[in-house]
């Protein structure tokens, strides 16, 4: 037999009250927390991840502004000497130390001993950056990047060191994007779009962050996963024995297999086609181990996508999902325009597979 109001005190009514407020919050908070569309960025570490997580931003959220942007310049600094210092350490891996100018060994030496730090590049980093920039031993290194760990954005960076080492020089938009710093736990933000909140997750790529994905999976609406194109003939980061692309495809399988995705739309970014457009001219996908049953031409750029993409597709050999259609997407992560087309086919393919596992299809 229930309590009846009038026979408790003041401060028992007054504790009934706060916890029916409470009570009532969390049902509120719950209600609006299932109206949103929760999307998952999955992927292999380098894929393109973050940058298409910064793309949401500056397309549907706040984007950067000029102090955020500022903020993002030691970071290019970290990206240019960090990518600077491995291209020194290969050449000396790489027996290229004869191709050193004199001038540029003392440098060469010096960046090889010191830590890379955060640091907004100035005058003299650009002094620096450019002298060792214009060495053959250097120039050789960067001709054989695929085998090594260096960000693309790293050339592009360099290139535009004059103009980055400027007093009061606020970065672009293009440059944020540009701009790698490896994710590590779980990054979210919410953007609200012609009346629905999205909820984007993003999280690290590389495997010792994996372990941490398995808290993003709770009712999710849509895994975005992200594959980079141009990376067919590169190793990991965290593992120089195994190929970017090969991991990808092994991760995107492992996706299927996750009995909490069964009823979740997939959306495969094929990322940084830019890149896999030039690379392929130049390196034949069947000259890799792992692709050498590739039989399309050897440097067509539409065959090497298909037959990444069919690659991809086949991963889904789970037999309670074998129909489960997959919504294929060749990307550029770094340009805007592209990208706000196919993020909102992807939100219209999101919003109908909702419906559609509501009943109302």
């Amino acid at each position: 037999m229930g309590l009846c109001a009038s026979n408790l005190t003041q401060e028992e009514r007054e504790a009934l009250a706060k916890n029916q407020k409470i009570e009532n919050t969390n049902a509120h908070d719950t209600a609006a927390d299932n109206e949103k569309i929760k999307l998952l960025l999955l992927g292999a570490g380098e894929s393109g991840k973050s940058t298409l997580f910064k793309q949401m931003r500056i397309l549907y959220g706040k984007g950067f502004d000029d102090a955020e942007r500022v903020k993002y310049l030691p970071k290019i600094g970290f990206n240019m000497m960090e990518g600077l210092q491995v291209l020194c350490q290969a050449v000396m891996d790489l027996e290229l130390e004869h191709l050193l100018s004199e001038p540029c060994k003392p440098l060469w030496e010096q960046l090889l001993q010191e830590p890379v730090v955060f640091q907004a590049p100035d005058k003299s980093m650009a002094d620096f950056v450019k002298a060792l920039w214009a060495d053959p031993a250097i120039k050789e290194a960067w001709d054989k990047r695929s085998t090594l760990q260096v960000n693309e954005s790293f050339g592009t960076f360099v290139e535009r060191i004059d103009m980055l080492s400027q007093p009061d020089y606020v970065p672009t938009e293009e440059e944020v994007l540009l701009c790698r710093i490896r994710t590590t736990g779980i990054t979210s933000q919410e953007y609200e779009i012609e009346g629905v909140t999205f909820c984007m997750y993003d999280v690290g790529g590389q495997k010792n962050e994996r372990k941490k994905w398995i808290h993003c999976f709770d009712n999710v609406n849509a895994v975005m996963f992200v594959a980079a194109l141009s990376e067919y003939d590169q190793t990991l980061f965290e593992d120089d024995n195994e190929n970017r692309m090969v991991d990808a495809l092994q991760l995107f399988k492992w996706v299927f297999k996750q009995s909490c995705f069964e009823s979740t739309s997939i959306l495969l970014f094929l990322n940084k086609r830019d890149l896999f457009e030039k690379k392929i001219t130049k390196v034949a996908i069947q000259s890799q181990p792992a692709f050498k049953d590739y039989s399309g031409k050897p440097h067509d750029l539409e065959e090497g996508i298909k037959y990444f993409s069919d690659k991809f597709v086949s991963q889904n050999n789970n037999s309670d999902i074998e129909d489960k259609q997959i919504f294929t997407h060749v990307t550029c992560a770094t340009d805007s325009g592209t990208m706000k087309f196919v993020f909102d086919a992807c939100r219209e393919i999101v919003l109908q597979e909702q419906l559609k596992r509501n009943g109302f299809f």
